[in-house]
């Protein structure tokens, strides 16, 4: 960091990576707590790592972090269910997008049936009577949950003159036998949930393969971020071009003398003749103020050639005086920028853009 300018990360090896911008994909990642029943530890998704350290170093440049919770359910092995009496669901018969200007990207002939099942009135039981085990009725979780995706005790309980609540069998890609258990997040203990899962209609003997569980993590607040996601706090590397652009502008050129010649000629001895005139008025009505300005000290000519082939050619020459305090200024701008960005880097994963060179 340079102020509120970003330069590169530097990572827990100690090893620094330097970029024009940074993207965060903080995820569920940042001071990750996987919580299942009373056992809470820290982690990432699947086992993954968290982040313990970065959310810390938000903070103190000004983001305000929030602390969320979310929850994830079981997945289950394909070949230990039972899909007969499970209703077929299958995918779009159609390519469907969020956009009619979309691509489809997917094969709608070569798509991964799911099957919709229900929570039976044994499974609300279990569910009742290890309520407390739960670790959002136990009183472990600190964060706020998500508004519209409750987890399965949060359905009994908010939803208690429900029935039944309906599940999806969702294959989690044709290469894995693992089966995701669409609307059955949940945070009790693992031997709480083997009783639930196999209390569902086809999952008597069902194998669970990921146990399911709650996860708490640290998150910006989205206000503080633009429409592009962009934040509004730090900006990224490329913003300091700016500087160098405006010191470009501000550079003053005197054209003292030039000469221009163009050379058109086309296979079609018509083609050429009406093209030149065109071309010369085109160019007469663009650059009129700076003929008028420079006439005494400027070759303008456009000549047709008619040969039996297409030929342009362009000839430019003149005489430009240019300031040296503007030059010496951007110089000294970009020079300034190349030492800020730390050009010696440590890491070999990709090369250094040099963008002041």
């Amino acid at each position: 960091m340079n102020g509120v300018k970003i330069y590169g990360i530097k990572l827990s090896t100690g090893e620094e990576i330097y970029g024009k911008c940074v993207i965060l994909t903080t995820g569920t990642y940042m001071k990750g707590q996987i919580l299942r029943g009373s056992s809470k530890h820290s982690g990432g998704p699947h086992g993954e790592k968290p982040s313990l350290f970065l959310s810390d170093n938000l903070k103190k440049l000004g983001f305000t972090i929030k602390r969320l919770k979310t929850g994830t359910p079981p997945r289950i092995e394909k070949a230990t269910i039972d899909y007969t009496n499970a209703l077929l669901q299958p995918g779009d018969t159609t390519p469907i997008t969020f956009s009619h200007l979309n691509k489809v990207y997917y094969d709608v002939l070569n798509q991964e049936d799911c099957y919709l099942i229900y929570t039976t009135p044994t499974t609300h039981e279990i569910i009742k009577e290890n309520l407390e085990k739960s670790s959002m009725y136990g009183g472990y979780v600190e964060g706020i949950g998500p508004r519209y995706c409750p987890s399965i005790e949060d359905k009994i309980v908010r939803f208690s003159d429900k029935e039944r609540h309906q599940l999806f069998l969702e294959p989690e890609s044709k290469y894995y036998d693992d089966i995701y258990l669409q609307g059955f997040s949940t945070s009790m203990p693992e031997d709480i949930q083997e009783k639930m899962v196999h209390s569902l209609p086809g999952l008597e003997k069902a194998k669970i393969l990921k146990y399911a569980y709650a996860i708490e993590y640290d998150a910006i607040d989205s206000l503080q971020l633009k429409q592009s996601l962009e934040t509004k706090i730090i900006e990224n590397r490329k913003n300091i071009d700016k500087e160098t652009i405006k010191a470009l502008k501000n550079i003053k050129i005197q054209v003292e003398k030039i000469n221009l010649k163009i050379l058109i000629g086309t296979e079609n001895a018509s083609l050429t003749a009406f093209i030149v005139p065109v071309i010369s008025t085109i160019i007469a009505i663009t650059l009129r103020e700076q003929i008028k300005k420079y006439n005494e000290n400027q070759k303008f000519l456009i000549q047709p050639i008619y040969i039996n082939q297409n030929l342009i050619n362009i000839e430019c020459s003149g005489i430009f005086e240019i300031e040296m305090i503007h030059i010496i200024n951007t110089i000294c701008i970009v020079n300034k920028k190349r030492k800020g960005d730390k050009n010696e880097r440590t890491s070999n994963r990709r090369s250094y853009d040099y963008g002041y060179e």
